[in-house]
């Protein structure tokens, strides 16, 4: 009876070592969304998901590449990684700030090559297409002041 007992209590703690990882989901679902650059300057458009980060050339509409990312903060209004390529490792923060005056939604991303201290403004605008959402609103959003730089309080 306890070699039965004993090996029923080993069957079922091997199966809970090889269960699968639960998947990440972020917590706002605007920021899977693709987001269309707001500069001139820099003529690319991205794609997120919690594990990775894809630049496309927006005229085209084809993939550059794909950079495997870790999620290190995930919020209703903000979302933190640290991407990394063969040569170095960036920190990224995308923010929701809100609508903006022609209707679409505005991402800000923050990049940072040392940690996670934004400390020098290095900062970008991206607009998603309302359409594109399940529920066609921005969701819960910070207010980005363009001129300082910075997040409002």
């Amino acid at each position: 009876m306890k070699k039965i007992l004993m090996i029923l209590l080993f069957g079922l703690t091997a199966c809970s070592l090889f269960q699968g990882k639960e998947e990440v989901q972020f917590k706002n679902p605007i920021f899977y969304q693709r987001m269309e650059s707001a500069s001139i300057s820099r003529p690319y458009d991205i794609a997120i998901t919690p594990t990775t980060k894809r630049i496309f050339y927006n005229e085209k509409a084809e993939l550059v590449y794909t950079e495997p990312c870790e999620l290190l903060e995930n919020s209703e209004t903000r979302v933190l990684m640290k991407c990394c390529d063969e040569n170095n490792c960036t920190y990224l923060r995308y923010t929701s700030a809100g609508e903006t005056h022609w209707g679409a939604c505005n991402v800000i991303e923050e990049e940072s090559f040392q940690n996670p201290d934004f400390e020098f403004c290095n900062a970008q605008g991206f607009f998603i297409d309302k359409k594109l959402l399940p529920n066609r609103k921005c969701g819960p959003a910070k207010v980005w002041n363009y001129r300082a730089c910075k997040w409002q309080d």
